[in-house]
């Protein structure tokens, strides 16, 4: 014969819910938000992240997480039964911390000609991604890429633009720059005309030809 000892938890361990995902801009801590353990005891514990985070209270739903840096954490909230006797519930949470993007730089003003090819020549933002938006001109523009520093812009016509740079990185303040685009217009038709002959009598035929070109002056 044998026997087997089977062990049977009458107060099981609280379902672990280790609270929302955060988003957080340059700070070196957290506070966690999990549900209240109602049975059991809950542990933090830290799965993944740029460095070792410190736990301030490791028992505690609110525990502070202390040393962070920028990058993504993963902790995860385990709760027990009491004596530890195997039981358990686990939930993870997302911590993720954002560096302040770097300062954005729209370069310089710009005046073309009306009809010649325009690039902009913004920074590049080594913290954080960059875009550009209109916020003033006589026409609606367009960007070729807006994400990129030196995008070409189309749908110019004379007058003067207002452009903006905007660097943003996560949930932190956007840095933004502008740059002012002047486009002049172009006195580019020219008129000539000729007179064939240019001396004649009752009755001669006269021909004029009128030639419309393009010169190319401001």
């Amino acid at each position: 014969s044998d026997q087997v000892e089977i062990t049977f938890n009458d107060v099981p361990p609280s379902i672990a819910n280790a609270g929302p995902d955060q988003e957080l801009c340059n700070l070196t801590s957290a506070t966690m938000n999990a549900v209240t353990v109602t049975s059991g005891l809950g542990t933090w514990t830290q799965v993944s992240g740029p460095n070792t985070a410190g736990i301030a209270s490791p028992n505690n739903e609110n525990s502070l997480m202390l040393g962070l840096i920028a990058g993504t954490y993963e902790f995860k909230w385990t709760v027990t039964t009491t004596n530890l006797n195997g039981c358990f519930s686990e939930d993870s949470v997302l911590v993720t911390i954002y560096q302040n993007p770097s300062t954005a730089d729209a370069g310089p003003d710009q005046t073309m000609p009306q009809f010649s090819p325009i690039n902009m020549n913004a920074v590049v933002p080594t913290v954080g991604t960059g875009s550009w938006t209109q916020i003033a001109g006589p026409s609606t523009i367009g960007f070729t890429d807006p994400t990129s520093p030196t995008t070409a812009v189309t749908g110019t016509i004379p007058g003067i633009y207002t452009l903006q740079w905007n660097v943003t990185n996560g949930n932190c303040t956007a840095s933004s720059d502008t740059m002012t685009l002047r486009i002049l217009a172009v006195a580019d038709l020219e008129l000539t005309k000729t007179v064939t002959p240019t001396t004649g009598s009752a009755g001669d035929v006269v021909t004029f030809n009128i030639n419309v070109f393009n010169n190319n002056a401001l």
